[in-house]
């Protein structure tokens, strides 16, 4: 069924966000850089793995303007908005003061608070989900972060959807003041006997999680509406009051009580590394399955999800998908990889694949893409990274239409024959990429020559084209075959030691064979932009079991562990972690 543009309706609950957004943009575009971070504006909503994957940067073109314009009412227009280009009552930072990268870095054994998962955990690079009722101020009431696991649940026993609220606690002054969180909900959502092996997304109001539950055999895409007492932990989940298959015909949930809608995508294999796209602004959900298929789901976020289209983009697993909003017709194109090491370039309307397709990877084993793609929508540039394009480890820069502007080495290929393998996630972009790209840099983990030990590559740009070399490099760890987990970057000015911070997941070589660790990427020094520096090494570094899976930042509240991040380990000790954005403590 061919979904033709006069089917897209722009649900009414978008106009407050496309109202703040539209006004956002204009104001930047008249801004000095300067007078943006002066600004104050609030506004909430959903973080997740899509808020790295999708990004915004000040328009410095009409074309750039027309596209952000086109994306009002998406969520992660506006958080990138909120965080990157207004400052929140940053506090000064005193003259002289030395950076904190060249003070001694901070091994951290306290954490702020850490929650069994029971058996599961989020899985390797990918991430929880957060809502807050507004970026700039936290609630321990509306806010929480939604964790979706591995492992089949059981009513009763095990869960694999769980949420926590009164999120800003911890030990000693918290603002919650509570020493952990409180277990929101937990339930068993199994329906096929699967798990969820991919990110989940929360709805704009974070009355509804959206996810995929997966088994070798079947896809089936969830809706669940929520309500908050039903199960007690990870160990004692509770089954949603009402199951709604869709695959039966249209159903009807009773109202004040959970309900999980369920619509069965493939009866033949499951998705393992293609999370669902939300497009707000259409109501409609892009997720792959491993065996090359391309689903479009409209009505997701409401009551009645249907299939628009299915793609057979190729015989390949898919990646996660990624959107670009078109300034000009409002329209959008979807960019998608797969484990052929191929990114593909697919119509939002008809699931037509263009013929044009882009190279990344050497393909499978180790030459394939396992993240999905960063779109920049503003500069209409897509980023993908693989380990292997059979010379190196790569980071490749391509235009709208697939066609590569850059190819940039990452380090030692698998191809060399060298051991262990290593997988290359995604990167991500500092502080200064969202006011002008030319004045800001890429961070990759890629590894080094000639072993596999892992390494943070940054690249610069060169009117809106990455550089051909890099502009800095720092060794992780000594332990070779060590891989990162994907990058993750705020910006936050209640924090004067580093208020551009990146944080990153080490999957060995530190701790108790792993770690989290954040890294300075500016200091505010009273001239805008802020001065970006290459890190010499971390500021603090937390042991976690197995490493971390995809991590997830939420506000730039000044008050006591209300500006955190979030993520599970994923070691034999699986738990689900909250640190303070500032100390990792």
């Amino acid at each position: 069924m061919e979904h033709t543009r006069a089917r897209v309706g722009r649900p009414l609950p978008l106009l407050r966000h496309s109202c703040l957004l539209l006004v956002t943009l204009t104001f930047l575009s008249v801004l000095s850089a300067a007078q943006r971070k002066a600004a104050v504006k609030h506004a909430g909503g959903p973080v997740d793995w899509t808020s790295q994957h999708l990004i915004f940067t000040a328009p410095t073109s009409r074309a750039a303007a027309a596209r952000n314009a086109a994306a009002s009412g998406d969520p992660r227009a506006i958080h990138s908005s909120l965080i990157h280009h207004f400052s929140l009552s940053a506090p000064a930072v005193a003259p002289g003061r030395a950076p904190a990268s060249r003070r001694p870095p901070r091994i951290v054994t306290q954490v702020d608070w850490s929650v069994s998962l029971g058996t599961g955990n989020v899985a390797a690079n990918m991430s929880p989900a957060k809502y807050g009722a507004d970026f700039s101020v936290a609630d321990c009431t509306k806010d929480f972060v939604v964790f979706g696991l591995n492992v089949p649940g059981t009513t009763g026993g095990q869960a694999n959807l769980i949420a926590f609220n009164n999120l800003y606690s911890g030990a000693g002054t918290s603002l919650c003041g509570m020493s952990a969180p409180t277990v929101l909900f937990s339930y068993n959502i199994s329906t096929v006997g699967g798990s969820i092996l991919t990110s989940p997304f929360i709805t704009l109001h974070g009355d509804r999680i959206i996810f995929v539950e997966s088994t070798p055999t079947a896809m089936v895409l969830h809706s669940l509406t929520w309500h908050a007492g039903e199960g007690t932990s990870a160990t004692n989940a509770a089954a949603p009051a009402n199951r709604c298959n869709l695959d039966l015909g249209p159903c009807v949930c009773p109202p004040l009580v959970s309900c999980d809608r369920t619509l069965t995508l493939n009866s033949t294999i499951g998705s393992t590394v293609s999370s669902p796209f939300p497009d707000y602004h259409n109501d409609y959900v892009l997720v792959g399955a491993d065996d090359g298929t391309l689903y479009k789901v409209l009505g997701t976020m409401f009551d009645s999800p249907s299939i628009v289209w299915t793609s057979p983009v190729s015989g390949g697993v898919l990646t996660a998908p990624g959107i670009m909003f078109d300034g000009s017709s409002n329209e959008t194109a979807v960019y998608i990889g797969d484990d052929g090491g191929v990114l593909y370039k697919v119509d939002p309307f008809t699931g037509a694949v263009a013929a044009t397709t882009l190279t990344v990877g050497g393909g499978f084993p180790n030459g394939g893409l396992l993240d999905g793609p960063i779109v920049d929508n503003s500069n209409a540039a897509v980023y993908a990274f693989s380990a292997n394009d059979g010379t190196s480890a790569v980071v490749v820069q391509a235009d709208a239409d697939l066609n590569e502007m850059r190819r940039d080495p990452i380090g030692t290929s698998v191809a060399n024959g060298l051991t262990p393998a290593v997988n290359i996630h995604t990167g991500m972009f500092d502080d200064n990429y969202f006011t002008d790209p030319d004045t800001g840099f890429l961070y990759v983990c890629g590894t080094n020559d000639p072993n596999t030990r892992p390494i943070l590559y940054r690249f610069g740009f060169t009117l809106g084209t990455m550089n051909s070399s890099n502009d800095g490099t720092l060794q992780l760890t000594n332990a070779a075959g060590v891989e990162c987990s994907p990058l993750t970057e705020i910006f936050n000015s209640n924090i004067s030691a580093h208020q551009d911070t990146l944080f990153l997941g080490l999957l060995g070589g530190c701790g108790v064979n792993g770690c989290i660790r954040d890294y300075n990427l500016a200091i505010a020094n009273g001239t805008p932009p802020p001065l970006t520096l290459m890190p010499t090494t971390f500021l603090h570094s937390v042991n976690e079991s197995g490493g971390t899976s995809g991590i997830i930042v939420d506000n730039v509240d000044p008050n006591p562990q209300a500006s955190s991040i979030y993520f599970s380990t994923l070691g034999s000790s699986k738990r689900a972690v909250k640190l303070t954005q500032s100390l990792l403590n």
